[in-house]
């Protein structure tokens, strides 16, 4: 048994079928929706492996793996919490993945995007 002690805790139930986990999932597929006006299918491939789907412009597709991959790094770090993890670190985190890329792209000497 896993948290929600109800089903053995398998890599796919924690990840994706957990109850909880899934209202994650869904409030992170609202937040691209709202940001991009792109709305992905929740689907683990998109969502657990960042295979994004569909014809995004080079911006949208960035910050669509900047959510995707802070939120996987979110839900990783806060395992052991009983709840999902609060909008404020993963708002943080998303930052964090951004400010990163804007020093590797600095340090590669091209240039600036929106962040």
């Amino acid at each position: 048994m896993w948290k929600c002690k109800y089903k053995k805790g398998t890599f796919f139930h924690m990840w994706w079928q957990y109850a909880e986990v899934k209202k994650y999932w869904k409030k992170i597929q609202r937040w691209i929706f709202e940001m991009t006006k792109y709305k992905l299918k929740l689907e683990p491939e998109t969502f657990l492996l960042g295979m994004i789907k569909g014809n995004l412009s080079r911006e949208k597709r960035y910050l669509i793996v900047y959510i995707l991959t802070a939120a996987r790094i979110t839900l990783a770090q806060n395992w052991k919490n009983e709840t999902i993890p609060p909008d404020k670190v993963l708002i943080q985190k998303i930052m964090d993945c951004a400010e990163l890329d804007k020093f590797t792209m600095e340090l590669k000497g091209k240039e600036d995007r929106e962040y």
